[in-house]
């Protein structure tokens, strides 16, 4: 029987059958003999390592579906195989989100911004459906949520570093410090995604991002600080109200305009290129 509802991949039924068979080995430990006991311990176990295997190679298919994958690895856990299971979940995982990854290569004409923001998509909601998936078959088990962890690190680290190499390096050395911030910004806003599921990766990010974000604020100063003396060099230090097309120095009604000071024309463009620079923060 147990042989029939294997090969038709009844699996509940399959699992009833073998927790019933260790129950019966179990009640009749005082009438059967040594070898018998033995015999049938061995055909149980036999059995649970096929319905065993037989779940992992399904399960290691790419056209099985969410929800096989999802029965498959609650299967193994009643089988007692907890640690294959989990590893199941996290490599159908890596194989999607590695299929989803070969059609996300950024070209000379991209944007930087849409580069991120498609990357981030793609990583951040893999990683979270697999640690979704993870609780609904294991819940809060601390052995499965460590190993989880880690790897959802290693993801979002790979993510950072691919966004590092394709758009932040390049913004930092021309001094892009907008559209740097601009893809910051775009990968921390995916990470309140984990962050709802308990997981914290903004320092991954963080450690990441800062050289390439102080880099492009480094060239942007000296940019500002080399205008500037050119423009004091020329400058006839008349006095005058923010002209029109600059922005006062803070935020103001048409009404209070006048409460701004008067600057020369090279500290009205001081401002504007401060301002410009800050922007993105």
């Amino acid at each position: 029987m147990l042989d029939v509802l294997l090969a038709e991949r009844r699996v509940d039924e399959a699992l009833d059958a073998l927790d019933e068979a260790e129950r019966v080995t179990a009640d009749r430990t005082q009438t059967l003999t040594t070898a018998e006991i033995s015999a049938l311990r061995s055909a149980v176990s036999d059995n649970r390592q096929k319905l065993a295997d037989q779940l992992a190679e399904g399960a290691c298919q790419s056209s099985t579906r969410a929800i096989e994958l999802h029965a498959a690895a609650s299967a193994l856990k009643r089988l007692g195989d907890g640690p294959r299971a989990h590893s199941l979940l996290i490599s159908a995982h890596i194989q999607r989100l590695q299929c989803n990854l070969q059609t996300k290569h950024p070209s000379s004409t991209s944007y930087g911004g849409a580069y991120t923001a498609a990357l981030a998509q793609q990583v951040f909601s893999v990683v979270a459906q697999a640690l979704s998936d993870s609780v609904e078959v294991f819940g809060d088990e601390s052995c499965y949520a460590s190993e989880l962890v880690t790897w959802a690190t290693q993801q979002v680290l790979s993510f950072a570093l691919l966004v590092k190499r394709h758009v932040l390096s390049s913004c930092a050395a021309a001094g892009g410090l907008r559209a740097a911030a601009g893809c910051v910004q775009i990968s921390f806003g995916h990470c309140s995604l984990l962050e709802a599921r308990g997981l914290s990766v903004s320092a991954v990010l963080l450690k990441q991002f800062k050289p390439s974000l102080e880099q492009a604020l480094d060239a942007n100063l000296r940019r500002i600080e080399k205008s500037t003396a050119a423009l004091g060099a020329a400058d006839n230090w008349t006095l005058t109200y923010p002209p029109n097309g600059i922005r006062p120095l803070a935020r103001s009604s048409v009404a209070n305009l006048a409460l701004q000071p008067k600057l020369s024309s090279s500290a009205h463009r001081f401002n504007s290129m401060v301002q410009v620079t800050i922007d993105p923060f």
